[in-house]
Formats: structure tokens, sequence, C-alpha cells
């Protein structure tokens, strides 16, 4: 029995002894295999990476609408790449004319819009100073350009409106509302 049992020991350790080395070439091989996706993965990345620095610039607009019952809007994105760097222009920017002189008169345009805008503000803020009914307020403050560049006794009322003056009683009965 104890021969028996010495085989059997025998035995166990050469098998374990197998299964080890087994377990070991696997693991050697795993590691192998690893090293090898690992150097494959760095390949990837440095070719990645090349081809991100010498990309060809280009421009990706993106334009989309969103309706409803009661309002339309509508989005703009232009995204402009040149080499490995992403810059995002906003719409308004992109779609500005490159032209010099389109480019002046686009400006001065919006300019004037935004002076005109800024008066009639300003003029609907002191209006009680006038001697104007609110009935013609609408009108006075869409066409006081006009009414300011023809009208003595309107641009006395007017001006004193801007200047933030109660229009003197000798002025409503010079610049009064019959004009």
């Amino acid at each position: 029995m104890d021969r028996q049992m010495a085989d059997l020991t025998r035995q166990m350790d050469r098998d374990m002894d197998n299964a080890f080395r087994e377990m070991d070439r696997a693991m050697d091989r795993s590691l192998l295999d690893l090293q090898r996706d690992m150097q494959r993965v760095d390949e990837e990345v440095a070719r990645a990476v090349r081809e991100a620095q010498q990309q060809v610039p280009s421009v990706r607009v993106e334009r989309s609408e969103a309706r409803s019952y009661s309002s339309y809007r509508y989005y703009e994105s232009i995204e402009i790449r040149s080499g490995p760097m992403t810059a995002v222009a906003p719409a308004s920017v992109a779609a500005a004319p490159a032209d010099g002189l389109s480019s002046a008169l686009l400006l001065t345009a919006v300019a004037l819009a935004a002076s005109w805008a800024a008066v009639t503000a300003l003029f609907a803020k002191n209006f009680s100073l006038t001697t104007y009914s609110e009935a013609a307020r609408g009108k006075l403050l869409l066409g006081w350009p006009y009414l300011a560049a023809f009208s003595r006794k309107f641009r006395s009322q007017f001006l004193s409106a801007l200047r933030g003056e109660k229009v003197k009683v000798k002025d409503a009965e010079d610049g009064g509302a019959s004009d």
C-alpha cells in the first residue's frame, strides 16, 4: 500500500508539474499576445497622430430648423478644420461677406440701424416731455428721422426730449402738436 501511495504521489507530482508548465506556457503566450496588441495599438495611435497633423483643411456646415405652432427657429453651425486643431466659428461671423466693400456697407448699415434704435428708445423714454398726444406716439417714433429733417417745430421738441428737458410753453406754441 505504501508503494501504491508513492506511485500515486509521483503521478500527482508529474500531473501537477505538467499542469504548471502548461499554465506557464499559456501565460507566456498571453503575455506575447498582449505585447503584440500593445505594439499594434501604439502603431495605430502614431498613425492617427501623423494623419491628424497632415489633415487637409475642411469646412463642415450643419443647419437645422425647428417649427412649431407659434415659432420658427433656424440654427447654423460651421466647423472649420485646418491641421490638427479644430475651430468652430459662429454662424454670423462665417456668413459675413469677405468682400471689403460689402463688409463696409454691412458695417455702415448695422451702425445706422443701431443708432436709429438707440435714438428711438431715448425718444420713447422721454416722449411724455413733449406736447404730442399718446395717440400719435407710434407714428412719431417710427417717422422721427423724416420729421426731424424737415419739420423745425418737431425738431425742437424732439431735441428737447432727447436732452431730457420738458418742452417749454413758448416752444410748445411754436412747435406744437399741430405739425
